[in-house]
């Protein structure tokens, strides 16, 4: 069988299925796993196919065309507002913490203001700062820095000199997706990725908070290896695959019963 064709079957496979697993396309190629690799990684090149960690998915199902805060603190309010739940069970009383650009610490930003856990709030994002303006029993600060328009928050440089200054109990981190190929978390801006970086290196727990579709999803660049998180949070867990990649570099999935 010629290569093109191989790839071809690979493609219409991904249409029926919307998965491959490198294992079962070895098999039915009678092919190694480092050729069907390859297949993988070749059409991913042509942008017919976005790899996963043991196979791929077709690319559609992959995008997350990037959207500014105001879009994207209405979308899926439900599903933040069960991951903020859990998160906010993570706060202790005394805590400082840190909630960078997520529209999932919006919803947790809300429940520290509406509870009874006395803590220190640093964040970069406005939203946040502003829910937490008015509580007695929180203290908070901004990073200050430059002003991210679309996502509504200091990012870059100047962030990252003040995070630098600070450690924290607890960081919540929010994420784009994860490349499992790399085992990477990700963003779409930059700015926005050296603070996430920065607030994990500081913080003695860090958790991602993500929604699960996300599991199977990347964005444009790699922030934080997934090594240096404690945890994931998210209202469901991922295939049984990347459950056991993540506890292979010591990371714990939290997720609704």
């Amino acid at each position: 069988m010629f290569t093109s064709e191989r790839h071809e079957i690979i493609i219409n496979k991904l249409k029926e299925d919307k998965k491959v697993k490198v294992k079962e396309l070895s098999e039915l190629f009678s092919v190694s796993e480092d050729c069907i690799r390859k297949d993988l990684r070749l059409l991913e090149k042509e942008n017919r196919l976005k790899r996963t960690y043991g196979g791929a998915i077709p690319c559609e199902t992959n995008k997350f065309v990037f959207r500014s805060v105001f879009e994207r603190r209405n979308l899926d309010v439900a599903t933040k507002e069960r991951i903020a739940i859990l998160a906010y069970d993570q706060i202790e009383v005394g805590d400082t913490i840190f909630l960078d650009v997520s529209t999932t610490n919006i919803c947790l930003a809300k429940l520290i203001a509406s509870g009874d856990k006395p803590c220190m709030v640093i964040s970069n994002m406005f939203d946040i700062l502003q829910i937490l303006a008015g509580c007695p029993n929180v203290g908070i600060l901004g990073t200050g820095g430059e002003v991210s328009k679309e996502l509504n928050a200091f990012v870059g440089s100047m962030s990252v000199d003040v995070l630098s200054k600070y450690y924290f109990d607890k960081v919540f981190i929010g994420s784009t997706g994860i490349d499992f190929n790399t085992l990477y978390s990700t963003t779409f801006d930059v700015n926005d990725g050296v603070v996430k970086a920065k607030a994990v290196e500081n913080a003695k727990k860090s958790y991602l908070v993500m929604e699960s579709v996300k599991f199977d999803a990347i964005g444009t660049y790699k922030c934080i290896s997934i090594e240096e998180v404690d945890y994931i949070i998210s209202e469901a867990y991922p295939a049984s695959t990347k459950i056991e990649a993540l506890k292979k570099v010591g990371v714990q999935v939290l997720a609704e019963k």
